[in-house]
């Protein structure tokens, strides 16, 4: 019988069929049990007549792949279910690999295509939705561990440290008698805790400390402004009130507004005591002694 082109032998045999199982078409279904691989050779092998395309082991394969005779290659399997993103297409993934190891110059089999898949996933191969999914809960779960051990360290920190001016001096370990079974009990608290409310104390946390710092900072400014500073700053934004009624330049008698009497010392003493404690409610001591003094230097 003549040789075909595309025939890798006028006799088909073990190595010819296990180098065409290994190239990244058929890559997918390489490493078939020996008793498979005698079945394609005993295919190939035994045409009849003059069929000679049962001769080209390519089409065997073919057909037997489109007939699911064939196993899919466990270590494909192994390589996809390993990697995070085993959904990717198949196709894209031996067109990927395929290329690449020849770019290396690489021979094409399942374990140089193993080395080259984690070097151009990112480049070659798209991510599903559950690969992001699943890299969002990674993160998230680090995010967690994470915010529960700076809060245990922060909750221990409040027994067996104490605030001495400017620095944290430790508690004298005989008074953390107590303190093992109360850290259990805050471990067991935070590890209940889902994300979004350890993200919230860890907000309000924050917040709590830049409040204290600006404080402390306010605090120590304040400290070195005088008293009449401090006043000032005390009524900014007050609504000034007035008390007392302006004073008219001279007294009138109740019922008697045509009676002008200079205001002076003599006129307080000769005044009723109600009438003083009327006139003090209206006008006040300030501006009545102002009146009085206004009065006698003839203003």
């Amino acid at each position: 019988m003549s040789y075909k082109p595309g025939y890798e032998k006028e006799t088909t045999d073990v190595a010819t069929i296990r180098k065409i199982l290994n190239e990244p078409e058929n890559c997918k279904y390489a490493n078939q049990l020996i008793a498979t691989e005698n079945e394609i050779m005993r295919r190939c092998n035994t045409s009849s007549g003059n069929d000679a395309s049962v001769k080209d082991p390519r089409a065997v394969i073919r057909e037997m792949i489109a007939n699911g005779e064939l196993r899919v290659n466990p270590d494909f399997v192994a390589l996809q279910q390993n990697h995070p993103d085993f959904e990717c297409t198949l196709t894209a993934s031996a067109s990927a690999l395929g290329e690449h190891c020849k770019n290396a110059g690489l021979p094409i089999n399942i374990h140089t295509l193993e080395r080259a898949f984690e070097q151009i996933e990112v480049n070659f191969i798209p991510h599903s939705q559950f690969w992001h999914d699943k890299q969002v809960q990674q993160q998230n779960q680090l995010e967690a561990n994470r915010l529960r051990g700076e809060f245990f360290e922060s909750y221990k920190r409040s027994f067996e440290y104490r605030l001495v001016g400017q620095h944290w001096v430790k508690v004298n370990e005989k008074l953390l008698t107590h303190t093992p079974a109360l850290y259990e009990k805050e471990r067991a608290r935070l590890a209940g805790l889902p994300l979004a409310q350890l993200r919230a104390e860890a907000a309000a946390k924050t917040e709590a400390t830049a409040r204290a710092e600006a404080e402390s900072e306010e605090k120590q400014r304040l400290a070195q402004l005088s008293r009449a500073d401090l006043v000032e700053i005390a009524n900014q934004g007050r609504q000034k009130f007035q008390q007392f009624e302006s004073i008219p330049a001279t007294y009138s008698p109740p019922g008697k507004p045509e009676v002008s009497i200079p205001w002076s010392p003599l006129l307080i003493k000769k005044l009723p005591s109600t009438e003083i404690l009327k006139i003090s409610r209206r006008f006040g001591w300030d501006q009545i002694n102002a009146a009085i003094q206004n009065a006698a230097k003839g203003k």
